[in-house]
C-alpha cells in the first residue's frame, strides 16, 4: 500500500473568522469617523452623543480583545496543523472569495474523452474528472487547478471541504482542495465504491483478503478511522448529515435469490449500530437523507428505513420501465418509460414515508433527472424543464443537453454539463 499526504487547512475557518473580524472592526471605526464629520458639517454639537459614541468605542475594544484571545486559542489548539501551507491556502481561498461576486459562471469549456468523464459541484464552481486530466473551476469560472490523472474509470464526489476522484475498478484514490492534491493513496485491492461526508471525512469501499468487502473511513485530515469488513458484495455507501453514521448496503444470493443488507455503522464507536436484510429484493444503492431516513431504491420498489433499519415506509412500483431515480431530503423522484415508441413517461414523487405526493405524465426522451428540495429537473436534448410539485408549475429553459447531466446548486440555477462544456441555467419560463 503507497500512500502520500500534504496537510490539510487545520485551523484554515478559525483565522478567516479573526481576519474577518478585524477588517469588520477597521470599517466600523471608519464609520464612527465618518458619522462625526458629517455631524459637524451640520452643526450637530459632538457632546450630545459622545456617550454613545464612548459606547461604541469601548465595544470596539472588547471585539478586538476578544478576536486577539480566540485567535491565541485557536492557534494553541490547532499548532500541529497551522503550516505554510495552511496560511497560502488561507488567502487563496479569501481571494477566491472575493471574486465570486464579480462575475458569476454561464459557461466553460473542457476537452475530456465523453466516456470518462464524472463531475461535481464544488465550492459554487465545477470539478471535472477524466482518465488524462483533473480540473476544477471556481464560481467565475477560472480554473484553480490543473492536474494529470491516470484514472482508468474515473469517479467524483465532493464535500465542503475537499474534492474526492477515485478509480472505480482500480486501486487509487486522491483528494483535493481547489489549488493542490492533498493525499493519494494505493490500495492493495480494486475499488468499488465511495461516499463523502459534509464534515469531510470519506469511506473507500474495497475487497480484502479474508472478506468479500472492506469499508474504510477516513477522517478529514486523511487519517484512517475504522476499517469495516463484510462477506456480502458492498453496493452502495452513504453518510448521514453529521458524518457520523455511515449506511451500507450489500448484496448476496442464497437459495438461487437475492439478499439485499442494510447495516449503519457508527464511526466515533467503530460499531454496527444497527443492520437489517430483506429476501428476494434487489436492492440499487442506499442514500442516507435529513430527517434520519435511509431511501433504499430496488428493482421494484423503493424501501426507506431509519437509522435504526427499521422499515418506515415502502413505494411499490406502477408499472413501466424504471430510468431514473433521485433522492432529495424530502423523498425520492422516479422516473418510468411506459411507452418508448411514442416517448410517454411517468414522473412519481414519493415523501420520506413512501406516500405518493405526486404524479405527472411527460414527454420525452430524457437524459438525466434530478430531484432537489419542491423541484424535479428533467433533460432533454434541446431544453431543461422544472417542476414544482407543489403546485404542479412546470418551467423550461431552452439549452444543449445532449447526452448531458444535470448538476444543482440551488433551486433557480442549475448546471448542465455536456462532453466538452457546461453551462448554467439560471432563467426559467413558465409554460
Amino acid at each position: 500500500m503507497r500512500k502520500e499526504k500534504v496537510r490539510g487547512p487545520g485551523v484554515r475557518e478559525k483565522l478567516s473568522r479573526f481576519f474577518r473580524g478585524i477588517y469588520e472592526l477597521h470599517i466600523f471605526r471608519r464609520l464612527i469617523r465618518r458619522n462625526e464629520k458629517i455631524m459637524e458639517s451640520e452643526g450637530i454639537e459632538k457632546n450630545k452623543c459622545s456617550k454613545i459614541s464612548a459606547c461604541f468605542g469601548m465595544c470596539g475594544t472588547v471585539c478586538a480583545f476578544v478576536l486577539v484571545v480566540f485567535t491565541l486559542l485557536a492557534l494553541l489548539i490547532g499548532r500541529n496543523t497551522v503550516t505554510v501551507d495552511n496560511i497560502y491556502y488561507l488567502f487563496k481561498d479569501v481571494y477566491s472569495m472575493n471574486t465570486v461576486g464579480e462575475s458569476e459562471i454561464t459557461r466553460l469549456s473542457y476537452s475530456l474523452p465523453a466516456s470518462k468523464q464524472d463531475f461535481t459541484l464544488y465550492k459554487k464552481g465545477l470539478a471535472v474528472a477524466g482518465d488524462s486530466e483533473i480540473k476544477l473551476f471556481n464560481s467565475t469560472g477560472r480554473v484553480t487547478l490543473t492536474l494529470g490523472s491516470e484514472f482508468a474509470n474515473p469517479r467524483i464526489l465532493s464535500s465542503d471541504r475537499f474534492v474526492l476522484v477515485y478509480d472505480m475498478g482500480g486501486d487509487t484514490f486522491s483528494v483535493y482542495n481547489s489549488f493542490k492534491q492533498l493525499y493519494t493513496e494505493t490500495l492493495d485491492y480494486n475499488i468499488s465504491t465511495a461516499a463523502t461526508a459534509r464534515n469531510g471525512r470519506f469511506a473507500i469501499v474495497s475487497g480484502g483478503q479474508n472478506y468479500r468487502s472492506v469499508i474504510s473511513v477516513y477522517d478529514s485530515d486523511f487519517e484512517k478511522i475504522a476499517d469495516y469488513s463484510k462477506n456480502d458484495y458492498v453496493i452502495s455507501v452513504s453518510f448521514d448529515s453529521s458524518g457520523r453514521y455511515i449506511a451500507v448496503l450489500s448484496l448476496d444470493s442464497e437459495n438461487g435469490g437475492y439478499v439485499s443488507r442494510l447495516s449503519v455503522f457508527d464511526t466515533e464507536k467503530s460499531e454496527i449500530r444497527a443492520q437489517t436484510s430483506v429476501d428476494g429484493v434487489l436492492a440499487y444503492e442506499c442514500v442516507y437523507s435529513d430527517g434520519d431516513r435511509i431511501f433504499v431504491p430496488c428493482a421494484d420498489r423503493v424501501l426507506i428505513f431509519d437509522g435504526r433499519c427499521s422499515q418506515r415506509g415502502e413505494f411499490l412500483y406502477p408499472g413501466g420501465s424504471l430510468s431514473f431515480v433521485s433522492v432529495s431530503d424530502g423523498g425520492v423522484a422516479l422516473l418510468f418509460e411506459d411507452d418508448p415508441v411514442n416517448s410517454q413517461n411517468t414522473l412519481y414523487v414519493i415523501d420520506k414515508n413512501g406516500g405518493e405526493i405526486f404524479s405527472h405524465d411527460c414527454t420525452g426522451d430524457f437524459y438525466d433527472m434530478e430531484y432537489y428540495d419542491r423541484y424535479v429537473y428533467l433533460l432533454e436534448a434541446d431544453a431543461a424543464s422544472r417542476i414544482d410539485v407543489r403546485d404542479g408549475g412546470i418551467y423550461f429553459s431552452e439549452c444543449d443537453g445532449a447526452l448531458g447531466c444535470i448538476l444543482v446548486s440551488n433551486q433557480d440555477k442549475i448546471m448542465i454539463c455536456t462532453s466538452s462544456n457546461a453551462s448554467v441555467i439560471d432563467s426559467w419560463a413558465r409554460r
